[in-house]
């Protein structure tokens, strides 16, 4: 039976432990990992300063944006899942350092995206969270640990580049401390990186229809000025929610269930803002997120309090 081969094929998997690299040979598998990624770049991203961290995120970010994951596997590996199943179940290549991990913190691009991308291979496979974290080196700095991938967000090929860039990203801090960023990558984690990229290179050259990086139109300053505010605008704003969260200590779904009451210690001004709100929603007919209205008693109405039964 197909189904019950699969599903045993899938329990080995798990109860062979993963063959790690020697560590006279980690250092060369590095260097390897961060070369190879670099020339998919160059020939595939269409960058130009493969030396520069922020031109190769930018356009290995924007060469699969949006392009089909299922059919990239279908097509280009032949149906083959083996490959994006050994990269989705390691942990996620990013170093996310600490407050003790100053002196050797490494220039790192998009942590976060680059985790999340990870979470949604996971969820494509259907993979848990639990199988990845549980043997993580970073689990005990992580606030994402253990958590599912984002609502609404469904992997595409732009998600396993993320992926493959953040192990390249990830051999650098390695090659830089080596003592304080250990080399996890196994032997089929390296070779699946092989694989992958060689298939994407193939794939990237016939179904690519997008221009790459380099080749996009400039736009111009007032245009370029204008999307920069919009985004930074956009940062602020975050920034000032997660300040908010962390100075009232209570994440923001509560603080929109809460609805402030007159007191005695409120100024007129305070009075006048509260009651100019509760005309305004009692003029609308709305309430705020996360309270229900609550209809007045008829007069004829009359309140009981139960007792025990």
């Amino acid at each position: 039976m197909p189904g019950v081969a699969s599903a045993g094929k899938g329990v080995l998997r798990l109860l062979t432990p993963s063959k790690r690299v020697p560590e006279s040979s980690q250092r060369e598998a590095a260097f390897r990992l961060v070369q190879r990624f670099a020339k998919f770049g160059e020939e595939s991203c269409g960058c130009k300063a493969v030396s520069s961290r922020v031109h190769m995120r930018r356009a290995a970010f924007h060469v699969a944006k949006d392009m089909d994951l299922t059919r990239f596997l279908k097509t280009g590996m032949s149906g083959n899942a083996a490959p994006l199943e050994s990269i989705a179940r390691m942990e996620c290549p990013v170093t996310l350092p600490d407050k003790t991990m100053r002196n050797t913190r490494v220039p790192e691009s998009a942590p976060f995206r680059i985790l999340n991308a990870s979470k949604a291979l996971r969820a494509h496979l259907s993979l848990t969270e639990t199988q990845a974290c549980r043997g993580c080196n970073k689990r005990a700095r992580c606030k994402l640990m253990k958590q599912p991938a984002l609502d609404g967000v469904s992997a595409d090929l732009g998600h396993l580049v993320r992926v493959l860039f953040g192990m390249s990203q990830y051999a650098r801090a390695y090659l830089r401390y080596p003592q304080v960023y250990r080399f996890y990558f196994s032997t089929e984690n390296l070779a699946a990186f092989e694989t992958l990229l060689n298939a994407l290179e193939v794939y990237l050259e016939q179904e690519r229809e997008a221009p790459v990086y380099s080749e996009l139109d400039i736009a111009d300053d007032e245009t370029a000025s204008a999307a920069l505010l919009r985004v930074a605008k956009k940062k602020l704003d975050f920034k000032q929610a997660q300040m908010e969260e962390k100075m009232l200590a209570m994440p923001n779904w509560i603080r929109q269930s809460l609805e402030p009451v007159p007191s005695r210690g409120m100024r007129r001004k305070q009075r006048e803002l509260l009651k100019a709100t509760g005309d305004e929603e009692q003029k609308n007919g709305a309430t705020r997120p996360g309270r229900t209205r609550v209809e007045t008693p008829e007069a004829d109405e009359v309140w009981v309090e139960e007792g025990p039964v």
